[in-house]
């Protein structure tokens, strides 16, 4: 990687409402405002006690207890959405905040402040990096260097100097 410019930085992508078309979204919503059109007036209907007695009369006494249903799901059809385009909202605000914090660092780094650029430099200068020949080395563990000569000699020098004697 060259030391010249930084990378561009890794912006985060904001979250989406839905990803349908906007035919798709036109036409939920169509259905939406529809189911409440409906529930309503079936609500307005069975508000009437005769229209309940007539319902029971002719076995669809089951729809009055089913109308709370039916209510709350028209209601969530509408809050649903809504309460996720808030969340949404409040995710993309942090998001876009994280997003101009990346790009103002990656602005800085492409033309640093002085004091910043000697940084750099000092840190670039210590990165530098030196290829070791085998000219270079000066010990291997898979050579003997002394030998046993060396050893006996070793010994010999330690037994008078009075350290190798054992009370």
């Amino acid at each position: 990687r060259s030391l010249g410019m930084p990378p561009a930085p890794q912006l985060e992508a904001e979250w989406v409402q839905t990803g349908a078309s906007v035919g798709q979204a036109i036409g939920a919503a169509a259905l939406g405002f529809v189911n409440v059109a409906a529930v309503w007036f079936l609500a307005d209907l069975l508000a009437a006690p005769q229209m309940k007695m007539y319902a029971a009369q002719q076995g669809l006494g089951w729809i009055a207890a089913l109308l709370p249903y039916l209510q709350a799901y028209a209601a969530a059809f509408f809050a649903i959405p809504v309460f996720r385009a808030v969340s949404n909202a409040a995710a993309n605000g942090a998001i876009a905040a994280r997003n101009d914090a990346r790009e103002s660092a990656a602005l800085a780094l492409r033309s640093p402040p002085p004091l910043l650029q000697a940084k750099l430099k000092a840190a670039r200068s210590a990165g530098d990096k030196k290829v070791i020949a085998s000219s270079d080395i000066v010990f291997s563990s898979d050579k003997d260097v002394g030998g046993e000569q060396e050893l006996a000699e070793f010994d010999r020098r330690l037994q008078n100097s009075g350290w190798g004697e054992r009370d």
